[in-house]
């Protein structure tokens, strides 16, 4: 079974159990799969084929290795339509930019399956041999990062943490970007772990000028490994930086959009804007990223997905965690009807489970638990999820300086999560705090818990609610599920222990005592 059609089985069932769309909807799409049908029903929208037989988009002439290419990548991305009819519904949807894009992703998979590559590896970083140990070499490191190492966000905590935990025994330089206003905390708490830390005020001063590090680098010692963080990063990419390179999905965004694609009538506008940012994302997840020798995904399902798409590299698999000798605190009795749930809202699969939660599940554990508290706590809320605030029963913090007092605060954790792809850092570090946790099946995905023990999983809205009032209700088995999550992510998620798998990935590349 290919990993598309697994996952749309997958994703599909979900979808049915959470009732979030109209699920005529999901039924229309699979009747429009079809290409038949998706033109009989779309008369305005036929496909002609311009003079001498060529298709164009816009001004641009594809030829008929492109056509070819497109229409293998929409196979494999289970998008039944003919490339020349899909093309004419996205050009009025596509800037020039964006046929750029496209051609460029075009290029790059029409010379791969001229070249025939052996197919892409998934490896998991935990079973790889390492001959590589912490004390054995000091290594200079450099991060080029596209957001600062915040842990405001799951990304920014993952690379801080690396960070403090590598300086221990290696030299850490950091070039960044960086906004005075969100991350000034940051940058001191960050700082003491650096040899020398370079933060640019501005994107647009940061993306595309690898002169800067040039300048940078230019009195620092040469770089062993050179870490590229989110995708803003791999503009500034020189293989002259350093003698290895690799670079992290903090979340395959490609991925995250085509689950979008699932909530979406095929060849609806907002259908096709999606399929739109979905080649913005391969070209950047693909194509960008093919200049970076090592590649790391957060969970296999991300990295089986991208594997899929591309042939000839390797893929490695190395989890978020934390770093449970800093973030763990002196255990606090929780309020004793409170839920909490942590998230940048930036991120929208955030916003997408708090609508979920507040829309289909809250009412039913109130008819339960009516002095039932919720805390969403986390940076930028949007306007929907502050519009749920009242300061009484439900309280949206926006940015704090420290999340892990709400988290003590709550009885019981919650991971509604509905939409994205990526590893929820969330449920780790509700563990880590000792806070039993009801989760949906996509915020687990690649966390190792055991459901019933460690964790409970729900989709359905009524079981997710029942999940949390017996909870609630029955501290002494929250208090036990809390524990045993904790003794399983200190053992899979401490980041000192994924560090020791990052050297794994090292060695692999060839860096030896």
């Amino acid at each position: 079974m290919s990993f598309f059609t697994l996952a749309r089985s997958i994703y599909r069932r979900t979808l049915r159990r959470i009732k979030f769309i109209d699920q005529s909807g999901v039924i229309q799409a699979i009747k429009r799969a079809n290409p038949t049908q998706s033109a009989a029903n779309h008369p305005a929208h036929q496909h002609i084929a311009p003079p001498g037989g060529r298709v164009w988009l816009k001004t641009y002439p594809l030829s008929n290795a492109e056509l070819d290419t497109l229409n293998v990548l929409l196979q494999q991305l289970d998008i039944h339509l003919p490339a020349g009819e899909l093309l004419d519904y996205l050009a009025p949807l596509m800037t020039d930019g964006d046929v750029n894009l496209l051609v460029a992703l075009l290029n790059f998979l029409t010379g791969q399956r001229t070249a025939q590559p052996r197919p892409s590896r998934v490896i998991r970083a935990d079973e790889l041999p390492s001959a590589l140990s912490a004390a054995s070499v000091r290594l200079n490191i450099l991060f080029v990062t596209g957001e600062f190492p915040n842990p405001v966000h799951g990304g920014g905590g993952r690379v801080a943490d690396f960070i403090k935990v590598l300086s221990r025994h290696h030299n850490v330089y950091v070039y960044t970007v960086f906004d005075p206003d969100q991350d000034a905390t940051a940058y001191e708490f960050l700082k003491p772990y650096c040899r020398n830390i370079q933060a640019i005020n501005e994107y647009q001063a940061f993306e595309g000028h690898p002169e800067r590090i040039r300048q940078f680098l230019a009195h620092l010692p040469d770089m062993d490994i050179v870490h590229y963080e989110w995708p803003r990063s791999l503009t500034n990419y020189d293989p002259a930086w350093g003698k290895r390179h690799l670079f992290t999905y903090m979340e395959a965004v490609s991925l995250r959009v085509w689950m979008d694609l699932r909530h979406r009538p095929p060849l609806s506008t907002d259908w096709l804007r999606k399929i739109v940012i979905l080649i913005r994302s391969l070209k950047i997840e693909l194509v960008d990223a093919a200049q970076i020798e090592a590649l790391i995904a957060v969970t296999e399902q991300d990295a089986n997905f991208l594997a899929t798409l591309k042939s000839g590299g390797d893929y490695y698999v190395l989890n978020h965690g934390v770093d449970f000798d800093q973030f763990c605190l002196p255990d606090h009795p929780p309020e004793p009807e409170a839920l909490a749930f942590v998230g940048h809202f930036l991120h929208y699969p955030n916003e997408d489970a708090m609508q979920f939660f507040f829309d289909k599940i809250l009412a039913l554990i109130r008819k339960q638990v009516p002095g039932v508290k919720v805390y969403v706590v986390g940076a930028e809320p949007t306007a929907k999820i502050r519009s749920y605030h009242d300061g009484r029963q439900v309280i949206i913090t926006g940015t704090v300086p420290d999340v892990r007092p709400y988290i003590q605060r709550a009885a019981v954790c919650i991971a509604p999560l509905i939409t994205g792809a990526g590893l929820r850092s969330k449920v780790i570090q509700y563990a880590a705090l000792r806070r039993a946790c009801v989760a949906t099946s996509v915020a687990m995905i690649d966390l190792n818990l055991a459901d019933g023990q460690e964790v409970f999983i729900a989709d359905d809205p009524n079981v997710f609610a029942d999940k949390v009032v017996f909870l609630l209700q029955n501290p002494s088995v929250a208090e036990r599920m809390a524990a045993a999550a904790y003794e399983r992510v200190r053992c899979n998620y401490d980041t000192s222990k994924l560090t020791a798998q990052l050297y794994n990935i090292y060695t692999h590349l060839g860096v030896r005592q």
